[in-house]
């Protein structure tokens, strides 16, 4: 079993040297940057069948909730790059515009493409003048943003369709004067607008299991934002102990009704809770944080 070194000659063509792989050396124990410069499957080969890895950074599992205050979201911190290395970085981004707008994004799937469109996004947001401004049209900008992104560098990869080109999605808080919120998920091209909760990610499939029916029972109620919290955390705790993808601290952050917007408040969920503690000082942090 061989890795393969490269050499860059004739005008940026690629000549393979090979050299032994020792077991130490196995993929599996490579650090992130020499899968990028020394592994075969970066040519597009594969190692003893084993499909070509994504290369870029992918991310695990956010949720949003309408409550009766605002709009929720939450979202563990933990990022694979090529399966090698685990780190742990921020997945909600905030911004306030100078014409008042407010927006929190949220994201799962490939880090640099969704950075793009976070970016692409707050730049044509803060153009809008004032009086251009509304909850629609903010909606309408984000979705022509991640349409071209999409077209231009999503759909034209080679692997896409094979699970290995780029891909995200975004969840989305905004608000604009004078009071219009709104949460929305992105799919691919789409953005549609959510009236209850949503998660997206690697722990998708067990969010829904845990949260649907108590978020359900909830609603009915007018759901607080001591009720969607202890609900998030509960269920992020759950997700981290039972999927491996899924870890980090956790963090937290509110858009309200009234245009404030909190500090992404981060909550230290390190191993699955059966029950969370409402009354502990931690939570009760939590809370205050959010509320400042």
């Amino acid at each position: 079993m061989q890795l393969t070194n490269l050499d860059a000659r004739n005008k940026g063509a690629m000549s393979l040297r090979r050299f032994p792989l020792e077991p130490h050396n196995h993929p599996r124990h490579l650090p992130f940057f020499v899968h990028r410069v020394y592994h075969p499957r970066v040519l597009g080969e594969e190692l003893d069948g084993i499909p070509k890895p994504k290369l870029d950074a992918s991310m695990t599992i956010v949720a949003g909730f309408n409550f009766q205050g605002g709009i929720l979201l939450c979202a563990d911190t933990k990022i694979s790059y090529a399966g090698a290395i685990n780190l742990e970085s921020t997945k909600i981004f905030t911004r306030t515009y100078g014409n008042g707008a407010k927006t929190a994004f949220a994201i799962v799937g490939t880090v640099t493409a969704a950075k793009m469109a976070i970016q692409e996004c707050e730049y044509v947001l803060d153009q809008l003048e004032p009086n251009d401004l509304s909850k629609h049209k903010i909606k309408q900008t984000i979705g022509h943003i991640v349409d071209s992104i999409y077209r231009g560098h999503i759909y034209n990869h080679p692997h896409f369709g094979t699970g290995q080109a780029p891909s995200f999605e975004l969840l989305i808080a905004a608000w604009c004067p004078p009071d219009a919120i709104a949460l929305w998920k992105t799919e691919e091209t789409r953005v549609n607008e959510l009236v209850g909760y949503e998660c997206l990610g690697a722990g998708t499939y067990l969010g829904h299991k845990l949260l649907r029916q108590k978020y359900s029972e909830l609603r009915h109620n007018k759901i607080s934002l001591d009720d969607a919290v202890f609900l998030a955390a509960r269920t992020l705790s759950e997700i981290k102990g039972y999927d491996d993808a899924c870890g980090g601290r956790s963090e937290f952050l509110v858009v309200w009704r009234d245009g404030r917007m909190s500090e992404v408040v981060p909550f230290d969920i390190t191993q699955a809770k059966p029950t969370i503690d409402r009354a502990s000082e931690d939570f009760q942090r939590l809370l205050s944080g959010l509320s400042a």
